[in-house]
């Protein structure tokens, strides 16, 4: 009897622990339907997620930007090796991107992320901040000594833009058409000058397009790779790479020949050698009357003194001058 008292104690206890008996109870009370649902539920905890990698979102700001002490952000420690590496560099570039590049090779399809982050920045961002943004203290020897160190920085360089080539963009998500392949001189010490490429999207109203020339140029854009050409002479020789939007330049200024200054200028010159001219014959021609009066002036005065002296000679000579006869005739 104690045996069955105890399993039946047991039971209820049971009965009374599970949220149905409650459930049924409460709805036998008078209780709604929704009470009875709320204590019923009961909060299944979320299932965990895998974490989802962030997709890159390029930031473009006009202008840096300081920060309140309140909107500090703590960075995970690749965001801060980032930061770090990304010393010099314009927001938005990508170095997992820029990782992929390889210097002293053509371009492949590994860098093409890179190659179009680089030119999305261009295209967002206004020349004037990218010209302020850019260092002017690089040249031709840090872009061909260290092409890593300053791969995805904006640089500012000066040099003779010597060909210009227009090619197809391919197929891309920016938009873009066409660019053109400059091929810049730029100095490099010890009086040489030395090959950059420069991949600009833009050139200047009435800028020459032509395969051999000599234009004067600045050109700010991001150093992106060395990479290998053929010389003239069949030698092979490595260059740097430059994407850039545009470029400064200011055409030369051609010297127009109005005929009207060339007639003023010639009739001038003409009245002025004639006037010299003039001038010069009429004072050679009065020192040679004057001195042609000298002349007789000085052979008068000459003949003058010897018939004088004639005389004188005459009249102190103790002999007397003979006379001339008749000449003695035949008859005689």
């Amino acid at each position: 009897m104690l045996v069955f008292l105890l399993m039946g104690t047991v039971l209820v206890m049971v009965r009374v622990s599970s949220p149905e008996f409650w459930a049924t109870a409460l709805t036998a009370l008078g209780m709604d339907e929704q009470a009875a649902t709320e204590v019923d539920d009961r909060p299944t905890p979320p299932e965990e997620k895998e974490p989802e990698e962030k997709e890159y979102v390029p930031y473009y700001p006009d202008l840096p930007q300081e920060k309140s002490d309140d909107e500090i952000e703590i960075l995970s420690p690749y965001e801060r090796q980032q930061s770090v590496e990304g010393r010099n560099r314009l927001p938005g570039v990508d170095l997992q991107y820029l990782a992929r590049v390889e210097d002293n090779r053509p371009r492949h399809s590994s860098e093409r992320a890179a190659w179009l982050n680089l030119f999305e920045l261009l295209l967002d961002n206004d020349p004037e901040f990218l010209e302020r943004a850019a260092r002017n203290d690089v040249g031709y020897v840090q872009l061909f000594r260290q092409p890593a160190e300053y791969r995805g920085q904006l640089v500012t360089l000066q040099g003779e833009a010597r060909r210009v080539e227009e090619l197809p963009f391919g197929k891309n998500e920016l938009g873009i058409e066409k660019y053109y392949k400059l091929y810049l001189k730029v100095p490099s010490g010890f009086q040489r000058f030395r090959l950059v490429f420069v991949y600009v999207l833009e050139l200047p109203d009435a800028f020459p397009q032509k395969f051999d020339m000599r234009q004067e140029v600045e050109v700010t854009g991001f150093s992106f790779k060395k990479v290998p050409y053929a010389r003239a002479d069949g030698a092979t020789e490595v260059a740097p790479v430059l994407l850039a939007r545009s470029i400064r330049w200011e055409p030369e200024v051609e010297e127009t020949i109005d005929p009207l200054h060339v007639a003023w200028t010639t009739g001038g010159i003409l009245a002025l050698v004639l006037t010299v001219t003039w001038f010069y014959y009429r004072s050679s021609r009065r020192k040679i009357a004057t001195n042609d009066a000298a002349a007789g002036s000085l052979g008068a005065d000459a003949v003058l003194r010897f018939s004088e002296e004639v005389d004188q000679r005459r009249e102190a000579s103790p002999f007397p001058e003979p006379r001339m006869g008749r000449p003695p005739d035949e008859s005689d």
